[in-house]
């Protein structure tokens, strides 16, 4: 329409206000436009996310990674047998399986950032409880109740990739997700030694006492710090512009193609249109099961490997472990752009999962410490050129208001993954170490394939 015009809602008639008001109407519009190209300092608006987002992951995965190396002593705490020992990891991800779906679609409804704060807070408080019944010597019963309570607050990592998603431009989607990683791979490098320094200060109490205290901490700075993004359902209800443009979004004359770069496009029928965006996104969750099974299986088995078939003791293969999060991290932060500007975020993905199953093949076969290293070189850059794009493409894939939810539900199939890999895949590893790490990374194939069979529809939502 004309500068100057207005249409009324109930009759469209054309209405030509005063001309100083239309010049003062035009001038307001400027100073709008030159306010978006100022960036942040001007009107609080960018297309990249704060960086306390990437602070507040480090800071939860931090107390979560704290408490990998006390359960040895955990074990010993509660003098419970070998077989039992799995209910101190299984107990938490128990808890979350409903937590992953009940807060990323409260997340759509009433906001990212409130849901954030009462995740932290509850996870924050549920490992402060598990310190003090270790204080205490509450039985081990009251101990894993605890940890099944904790994990029922575990829903925040889901709706972090959700306030990312509602906040990155298309173009810096990719990286943004990678920076994520890189973050949370970071917590994974620091928290085993603080962990073992905590320890051996205080015990068993003061590293989940700390663990605790980190979430808290994660909370207190979503609260203070972190700018509230409105749920994509109370956008959509007040009409704001940016859920109408949500919803226009398949039909814009700009879209990204090329899986970044913008592109002049006309609204017209499509393979994406005809498979639907939950097709789509059902084909990313059978990736994503088929990456955390084989993921799931390394970190379970490969420890136990190590020590049968070369002797590796915990002061061997510690340091082993923080080099290969080294590599992950490294990877994430400066080599996964680079790709994904250079072949695509799909493209990238599917050569992630082909590193991650030779890395899974060759370390089950491997008979040499030459061969090791090349299985964990190539299992550590897969790792981190394949996660990030999981929530870049789904949160492509679905409309907004329906991000959480659809986060949250490849949030559970993840989980399921990663409780049914060790118990199935340990029944294999007793008929024989390469048998059992053969099927793994088979199984990552069958996703490669997956991934690479609906490539051309997957890609066609990124534009």
């Amino acid at each position: 329409r004309d500068a100057g015009e207005e249409w009324t809602g109930a009759a469209f008639a054309r209405v030509r206000p005063h001309p100083l008001l239309s010049r003062g109407r035009s001038c307001a519009s400027q100073a709008a436009v030159r306010g978006a190209a100022d960036g942040p300092k001007a009107n609080g608006a960018t297309d990249m996310p704060q960086k306390t987002i990437f602070l507040v992951v480090f800071l939860h995965l931090l107390g979560f990674t704290m408490g990998g190396p006390i359960v040895p002593a955990l074990r010993e705490h509660f003098a419970i047998e070998v077989a039992q020992t799995g209910l101190i990891t299984s107990a938490f991800p128990l808890g979350m399986f409903g937590a992953v779906f009940v807060f990323p679609v409260l997340s759509d409804r009433i906001g990212r950032k409130p849901v954030l704060i009462i995740s932290y807070l509850g996870v924050g408080v549920g490992f402060i409880l598990q310190a003090l019944a270790l204080r205490l010597s509450l039985p081990f019963g009251a101990f894993l109740a605890l940890r099944v309570a904790s994990g029922a607050f575990a829903g925040a990592s889901t709706v972090v990739k959700a306030y990312i998603a509602d906040i990155a431009s298309p173009e810096t989607l990719p990286r943004v997700m990678a920076y994520r990683e890189a973050a949370g791979t970071l917590a994974f490098i620091v928290g085993p030694s603080i962990s073992g320094l905590l320890f051996a200060c205080g015990g068993l109490q003061s590293v989940v006492f700390a663990s605790g205290l980190m979430s808290l901490l994660a909370a207190v700075l979503v609260l203070a710090r972190l700018r509230p993004t409105p749920g994509p359902a109370l956008e959509a209800a007040s009409g704001s512009p940016s859920a109408a443009h949500a919803a226009a979004a398949p039909s814009s004359a700009e879209a990204p193609s090329s899986e970044g770069k913008l592109t002049t496009s006309t609204s017209r029928p499509s393979a994406s249109s005809q498979v639907g965006p939950w097709g789509a996104a059902v084909t990313m969750m059978g990736v994503s099961f088929a990456y955390n099974f084989g993921q799931s299986f390394f970190d379970s088995f490969f420890p136990l490997l190590a020590a049968e078939r070369f002797g590796w003791t915990p002061a061997i293969l510690g340091p082993v472990l923080t080099g290969l999060a080294c590599l992950v991290f490294v990877t994430s932060a400066l080599a996964y752009p680079l790709l994904v500007r250079a072949f695509g975020t799909v493209t990238v993905a599917i050569l992630g999962l082909l590193f991650l199953s030779c890395g899974l093949a060759l370390a089950g076969c491997s008979t040499t410490v030459a061969a090791v290293g090349a299985a964990l070189c190539l299992y550590g850059i897969g790792v981190p050129i394949f996660t990030p794009s999981v929530p870049t493409i789904l949160a492509s894939c679905v409309p907004r208001p329906q991000r959480g939810l659809v986060l949250g539900v490849d949030s559970a199939v993840n989980t399921v993954a990663r409780i049914s890999a060790p118990v199935v895949m340990g029944v294999v590893y007793q008929l024989g170490p390469a048998m059992a790490f053969t099927r793994a990374a088979l199984v990552v194939l069958v996703g490669m394939g997956l991934l690479s069979f609906q490539q051309g529809v997957l890609r066609r939502f990124l534009r």
